[in-house]
């Protein structure tokens, strides 16, 4: 047979390891145990062969083949243990109470970059993505709903350095906006520098035009470079975004919904000093001030109304906080209002709908009409103002332009007219004036009437606020016409007037009809009586749910007397007395004024009216008198027995015929104990870490883990106890847990303040944040502080000793002078004059106290004009010690005065003999280094502080005598509170008439004549125009040349003056000239020369007259010695010969070379440049290739 080639086909091999392997095993385990369970242990499988396979577990295969799961190499597990633990140590950290509330407040995303890099376009694109809307400005917070269960609010910021501090403290997540065809910039850098130190969220990054690179390996590799960079400063595997060039001036939808994406998962971890203070982004300022007091005096200060959610810790009432940039004020009142944008009701869609994609952007012009406490504002476009005047006579207007023009040529005011209306009561009945009634009537009627239009509630609050008020225009920000309505009345009587009901001024109504018209009735004047009387048997009732609502008034009844008492204006006076003090900024409500289940007491009014029934029942309470009481129940009868069978035994209802048998004492006992074991049990229960807690559902216990480690049973404790603690605040009432623990962070409140700067409402910067953060009780003192600084190492020079030093630390901004200094072994304090390189030092500063290990970083200047590196240090808080005292070195120098071999009488040292006195025993030195030791002041005629001290060696008059000693230095307590927002931009109309002529960023224009690309139509400084979009300043917008008022270093005032620094001669380095001392030779006496041996006598021979006989002898050379001296000076003039001619030739040759050199160095420079230009050309030709493929 023909052997056949064809191919046979290769066999499936399954995949025996990886995760569909593994996979696959799990499955089929489990089918093998639900096998044995129901066949009562059958532990086979049958194959794919059909072989019958047994299948064991895990735990089966371990026993029965040990040796599969030993340790292959002792060397390779202790490396896996190590490895193990170190992996679960670096997990364990400080535990963190997790106090996130049920509806948390939106996600602050601070989005941040240099000028130019597209911040704006960034948001404009989120919240397109988000919201469904496009926005023209993004100034100030932008609100929106992010998914089913998050919101986040966008913040731009701004470009100052203030401003970034402000946002570096309250972002959560911060997107750093960077500009791919540049680079990083400065601005980056020292923004995350600003996070290192007040926390660092999270941080991701965005890079921007990169479709300026046409070469794909180009764009490749600057990617790579930038990540890598990015990685360094913030953690390997940051998060980076790559965004493409704009679509219809958006980014595209891909790469927004890639980041909006990961900006919804992103988990907040919170901040030590965030999570331990209370603080609120202001995303809308309204200034409340009376519209008369700004008219009497325009700088006056004014009321300010701040809105925000809380975020934080809880915020307290009455509590005192820092406005950032303006400084300390009391909070006068917090409300709380409905969120202006809540999260979607749950349900059962996946996605969003268009209606619950909700966004709140006050600031960003969104939205015509906004509803406040005080009054509501009605927003018109400047460019849709279009009746200012009549139009050209014979042209027709239509009827709402007809109605408007009336409206503006009114002759008379709305009260001039009211009162000249009547009203017609009844039917054939004469007309009623507004001018009949007097005006206490008029009052009265004219309060009942506005109060009737409000409810308790925040929105018909609200609404009643259009109807009643007046409206006023004023100019906003960014030149805005907007119409406030203004109450007439007063503020607290509104208040007062807004839990009255209905039915109460119905009532009053229906017997003023009976009266035939007549606004009051014949028993109006006892009606007050009649409700002090159910005031009394509110108060007293004998049924009251807490003492502490009625002792402070947050029950209903009490809300209902204050509406009472301002309904009846003629009456309000009497009920006054009656009024509890009500907690500042809650709500009142009215859920407990007509409960029928509650028994209210009826008291009788004559059966207390003589005094002496007061008396009798004085001694019965606690501030009567102890003694009669004492006296009282000793008279009182007592049973011999002690027994109280007669009350408690067995007894017969005597109409019914019933007979009930008193419990046995005994019984009663063993269940009291049987109930106190109970208890004891269920206390030790829930205090017990590893123990079972209930969760509330019939008793059922809660099955939890057991802490496998000390760590989890700590966080397991904390948040227990944290649980136990929160549900005892729900249970109380709402009003009573305000008042106790605060609004907690969540809440959209309104904070009123009292007395602010009117250069905060005049200088107002919607692009700035404005951060409100709550302040602790420590935190309100000023004091001395220590901080352990380090100058960055990007500052280009180190830091001089008392120069001062901007500092930011928790909320504030203040500058100060520090002291530096370094602590030595034995615990002193040694001042430094500047900070050393590479290292920590300690620095003492004057100002506002902050917790410890509070971080913090310090600035010379806060111009934005600087070029370099502007943060100067950063450091952290240590300690508040008042009691350390610095030290410096301080050295007394003083000279001899008189000279007694090893005694001398030093002078110059000392002023008087006090000195001397403590100087006692110090010891002191010579520039020479001969030591001595201070005896004792002596008196010498004419001089003062003059010391006599000893020396080790006799010393010269010349000699310089110096101590060393430490003195003490003071800190200077300066402290300058950094208020840039109470600053007055310096910007005037001229200047910007000149800039705006030579950029061309306005054009005048009349009327609005539709949108132009890169241009907003509004009125502003140069008037009603078309305004270069981005490059105008509002009316209160602060430049960046603006100078915040600081102290000025030494240096920068002799700079600005052109002054030299002072000079000390002394002080100078001048070459020291020392003459060589000439001693006297030894001179020996005669007798102790003789007396001497001969080994320690001198050998030094006097000098002679004459010369010796040995120096004065000739020598005559023999025939030989002259023959050999005769040779060697022919030889010495040969070679002098030699040299002479070498010498001769060796200048001629010298001299040709000086005259060749210049013809050289012509030739050698001409080759230099004709190859300099031939290279110059080759380069720029690479170049231009280069370039022309990038184009392409």
């Amino acid at each position: 047979a023909a052997p056949s080639f064809a191919m046979a086909g290769k066999a499936h091999r399954a995949r025996k390891a990886g995760a569909k392997a593994k996979k696959k095993k799990d499955k089929k385990l489990k089918k093998h145990e639900q096998q044995v369970s129901g066949d009562g242990g059958s532990s086979l499988a049958t194959s794919s062969g059909g072989r019958v396979k047994k299948i064991l577990t895990k735990e089966q295969q371990r026993i029965n083949n040990p040796k599969a799961f030993g340790v292959k190499s002792s060397l390779r597990a202790r490396q896996n243990r190590a490895r193990q633990a170190d992996r679960e140590q670096k997990r364990l950290h400080v535990p963190v109470l997790d106090k996130t509330p049920d509806e948390p407040p939106p996600m602050v995303v601070l989005v941040h970059g240099p000028p130019g890099v597209g911040k704006s376009t960034v948001i404009k694109s989120l919240v397109k993505h988000y919201a469904r809307q496009n926005i023209s400005d993004t100034k100030g917070p932008i609100s929106v709903i992010s998914g089913k269960s998050r919101r986040i609010t966008l913040i731009e910021c701004p470009k100052t350095l203030t401003g970034m501090i402000d946002a570096s403290k309250v972002a959560d997540l911060v997107l750093l906006v960077i500009d791919g065809n540049f680079g990083f910039e400065m601005e980056t850098f020292e923004f995350l520098n600003l996070l290192q130190v007040h926390g660092f969220p999270k941080v991701m990054g965005v890079l921007t035009h990169l479709d300026m690179y046409k070469s794909k390996d180009r764009l490749k590799k600057v990617k790579k470079g930038l990540k890598a960079r990015f990685w360094n400063e913030i953690y390997e595997g940051a998060k980076l975004f790559y965004f493409s060039g704009l679509i219809n001036g958006k980014y595209p939808k891909r790469e927004v919904l890639n980041l909006a994406r990961f900006i919804s998962v992103q988990k907040v971890r919170p901040l030590t000093w965030r999570s331990q203070h209370p603080y609120v982004v202001a995303d809308r300022m309204e200034d409340i001030t009376p519209p008369d007091v700004i008219h009497a005096d325009p700088k006056c200060d004014r009321d300010v109304c701040l809105y925000g959610y809380v975020r934080g810790s809880n915020l307290r009432l009455q509590s005192r906080v820092h406005v950032a940039g303006a400084g300390d004020y009391d909070v006068m009142e917090v409300s709380e209002l409905p969120d202006p944008c809540p999260l979607p009701e749950k349900g059962h869609r996946k996605s969003l709908s268009d209606k619950s994609r909700l966004i709140y952007a006050p600031m960003a012009n969104l939205g015509n009409l906004t509803y406040d406490k005080d009054a509501t504002y009605i927003d018109i476009p400047d460019w849709k103002v279009q009746f200012s005047g009549s139009k050209v006579p014979g042209q027709t207007d239509g009827s709402g332009e007809q109605m408007v023009m009336d409206l503006q040529q009114t002759g008379e005011t709305v009260d001039e007219k009211l009162n000249q209306s009547s009203i017609q009561l009844f039917n054939g009945g004469r007309s009623v004036l507004a001018g009949d009634m007097d005006d206490s009537d008029k009052s009265g009627s004219e309060s009942e009437d506005y109060s009737s239009g409000e409810s308790s509630s925040d929105e018909e609050g609200e609404e009643g606020d259009m109807d009643g008020g007046r409206a006023q225009l004023e100019e906003g920000k960014g030149s805005r016409i907007r119409r406030r309505a203004v109450f007439t009345e007063d503020h607290d009587q509104v208040k007062g007037r807004a839990f009255e009901s209905d039915s109460d001024y119905s009532d009053g109504s229906e017997d003023e009809m009976e009266q035939g018209g007549s606004f009051l009735s014949a028993e109006a004047g006892a009606q007050w009586k009649e409700r002090m009387g159910k005031n009394i048997a509110t108060i007293f009732s004998t049924r009251a749910s807490d003492i502490m609502n009625l002792v402070y008034g947050s029950s209903g009844a009490n809300a209902s007397d204050e509406s009472d008492s301002e309904s009846d204006s003629e009456d309000g006076d009497d009920l006054d007395f009656f009024k509890p003090v009500g907690a500042q900024g809650t709500l009142s409500t009215l859920y407990e004024s007509d409960d029928c289940s509650k028994y209210r007491a009826k008291l009788e009014e004559d059966a207390w009216r003589e005094d002496g029934d007061f008396e009798s029942i004085r001694n019965r309470f606690v501030t009567g008198d102890w003694e009669a009481g004492n006296e009282r129940g000793e008279l009182r009868p007592q049973d011999d027995s002690g027994s109280d069978s007669e009350l408690y035994g067995d007894f017969e209802d005597l109409e019914s015929g019933e007979k009930f048998e008193g419990e046995n004492e005994d019984k009663e006992e063993s269940e009291l104990a049987i109930r106190k074991a109970a208890k004891k049990a269920a206390f030790d229960e829930d205090y017990d870490a590893s123990g079972p807690t209930t969760d509330g559902e019939a008793g059922v216990p809660e099955e939890k883990e057991d802490p496998t480690s000390y760590f989890d049973m700590i966080k397991q404790d904390m948040n227990e106890k944290y649980s136990r603690a929160r549900a005892e605040l729900d249970a109380m009432d709402p009003q009573m847990r305000v008042t106790m623990e605060g609004y907690r962070p969540g809440s959209y409140v309104r904070l009123r303040f009292s007395g602010m700067p009117y250069e905060l409402v005049k200088n107002f910067d919607p692009t700035s944040p404005l951060v409100v953060g709550g302040l602790l009780n420590n935190e309100h003192a000023v004091g001395l502080m220590r901080f352990r600084l380090k100058r960055h190492r990007w500052h280009k020079k180190i830091l001089k000793n008392k120069d001062p030093l901007i500092f930011s630390m928790g909320w504030r901004r203040f500058q100060s002078i520090p002291v530096y200094n370094l602590q030595d072994v034995g615990g002193r304090y040694r001042m430094i004059k500047y900070t050393p390189e590479h290292m920590h030092c300690l620095a003492t500063v004057y100002g506002p106290l902050a917790p410890l290990n509070t971080g913090l970083v310090a600035f010379q200047t806060l111009d934005a004009s600087q070029a370099t590196w502007r943060i100067s240090a950063t450091g952290t808080v240590l300690d508040f010690d008042h009691s350390s005292k610095i030290m410096k070195k301080l050295k007394i120098v003083g000279t001899p005065l008189k000279i007694n071999r090893n005694t001398a009488f030093i002078e110059g040292m000392f002023n008087s003999d006090l000195e001397v006195a403590k100087f006692e025993g110090a010891g002191i030195k010579t520039v020479s280094g001969i030591r001595g030791t201070i005896k004792k002041a002596c008196k010498v005629p004419g001089k003062k502080g003059v010391a006599r001290c000893t020396f080790e060696d006799k010393i010269l008059y010349k000699d310089i005598v110096f101590t060393r000693s430490w003195v003490q230095v003071e800190v200077p307590r300066f402290y300058n509170q950094i208020g840039e927002k109470l600053l007055t931009a310096p910007s005037s109309l001229s200047a910007a008439a000149n800039a705006a002529k030579e950029k061309n960023t306005f054009i005048p224009c009349k009327a609005f004549e539709g949108g132009w690309e890169g241009y907003v139509f509004k009125t502003g400084d140069l008037g009603l125009g078309y305004y270069l979009d981005g490059s105008h300043t509002g009316e209160g917008g602060t430049s960046d040349d603006a100078s915040v008022p600081i102290m000025k270093t030494v240096a920068q005032l002799r700079r600005e003056k052109s002054l030299g620094a002072p000079v000390n001669r002394d002080s100078l380095y001048t070459p020291i000239e020392r003459v060589k001392r000439v001693f006297n030779p030894l001179q020996v006496p005669a007798k102790l020369q003789a007396a001497l041996p001969y080994s320690s006598k001198p050998k030094l021979e006097k000098k002679r007259k004459r010369k010796t006989l040995e120096a004065r002898r000739a020598v005559v050379p023999s025939a030989s010695e002259k023959k050999a001296y005769t040779l060697m000076q022919q030889l010495q003039t040969i070679r002098n010969d030699k040299a002479a001619k070498k010498r001769a030739k060796r200048a001629e040759a010298l001299e040709r070379a000086a005259k060749r050199k210049p013809k050289e160095e012509a030739w050698r420079e001409e080759l230099k440049k004709a190859e300099r230009k031939r290279r110059y050309t080759l380069q720029g030709q690479a170049a231009k290739r280069e370039q022309g493929k990038l184009n392409r």
